[in-house]
């Protein structure tokens, strides 16, 4: 089974704030000179395990070490109301959850703290399991036999921190881009395993994000994808404050299928079909009109549908001929 990673990323780009991020303090400056600040934008990214169809998780904080010892600085703090993360939902698509502003510097490990009450992680097996999981499809895995592995604290107020040392020290500086990957390893051994409770008389699944948490570089800040920003990375800014995406025919998430769909809704045209019959006839690439699986066609999504099920040299044909698209309308 081949299951990829999911991750948080922090990057010292910035695009948007976001009025659920935290913030923090760092050391000293030291004498009389005015310390540096930058932006560190705040970021959660992954993708599926084919077991799995929630692993939902709560991230209370995320806070950063500088180096030589000095007070930590918090870089994102959740709303008073947690919200789930599903790890094995974002599918490889970033969600932008912070953007804050902390002192420049140097930066050697990070603390992760994740919410470990009763009911704070979701698990429910995905419709099509590996063969010999230990547990039914689309089953949802109860609380009570759910085992969060190195929670502290008092009933009601517990977590886990997670210590993550960074395979390099981070350097956040205002003059330039920087990007730590922190990522969840779904297919670690020790993530989530099931046990069988002889006294309990079922099975039971311990969770520990101790070891799958890790530190993953990232090589290039336009590689990131954006939650809810679905399109191409076509320039970062000089000053290191935007990144413009290209969304001419913004694409949604595809999951298992040969067909991808596409927004139109902001193109004009009068309705999907409108849109099929200009793109067949005048650039010359076929796409399926959403409307024609709905009883009720004005009831349709503005979505228009492509099948990349082809040849190489037919996908980067029409590649070619969709740039024109941006020139008709």
């Amino acid at each position: 089974m081949t299951t990829k990673a999911p991750r948080f990323a922090l990057c010292a780009v910035f695009v948007a704030a976001l009025s659920a991020c935290g913030g923090g303090g760092g050391g000293d400056a030291g004498g009389t000179a005015t310390a540096q600040s930058a932006k560190l934008q705040v970021l959660m990214s992954d993708a599926s395990s084919e077991d799995w169809a929630t692993i939902g998780v709560k991230v209370l904080s995320i806070a950063l070490v500088p180096q030589g010892g000095a007070a930590p600085v918090t870089v994102y703090t959740a709303p008073s109301a947690a919200p789930v993360v599903n790890l094995a939902q974002l599918d490889q698509l970033g969600e932008l959850i912070g953007d804050v502003s902390i002192p420049a510097g140097t930066y050697t490990s990070a603390t992760v703290t994740i919410s470990a009450n009763p009911g704070d992680v979701l698990l429910t097996t995905s419709a099509d399991p590996e063969p010999g999981f230990a547990a039914a499809a689309s089953t949802t895995i109860p609380s009570s036999q759910i085992q969060i592995q190195g929670a502290r604290g008092a009933a009601g107020s517990k977590t886990v921190p997670v210590q993550i040392g960074f395979a390099m020290p981070l350097v956040v500086s205002a003059t330039q881009s920087n990007a730590l990957d922190l990522e969840f390893d779904l297919a670690h051994p020790a993530f989530i395993v099931a046990h069988d409770s002889p006294l309990a008389g079922s099975t039971i699944w311990a969770v520990n994000f101790n070891g799958p948490l890790r530190h993953h570089p990232i090589e290039r800040l336009a590689d990131l994808v954006l939650r809810h920003s679905y399109g191409t990375v076509s320039a970062v800014s000089a000053d290191n404050t935007a990144i413009t995406f290209d969304k001419v025919l913004p694409t949604l998430p595809v999951q298992g299928s040969y067909f991808i769909s596409t927004d139109i809704g902001a193109l004009g045209f009068r309705d999907d079909g409108a849109f099929c019959r200009f793109l067949t006839t005048e650039i010359g690439v076929a796409a399926i009109p959403t409307s024609a699986f709905y009883a009720d066609p004005s009831s349709a999504p503005p979505f228009a549908r492509f099948c990349f099920a082809k040849k190489r040299a037919t996908l980067e044909a029409a590649r070619e001929r969709l740039q024109r698209l941006r020139e008709r309308v």
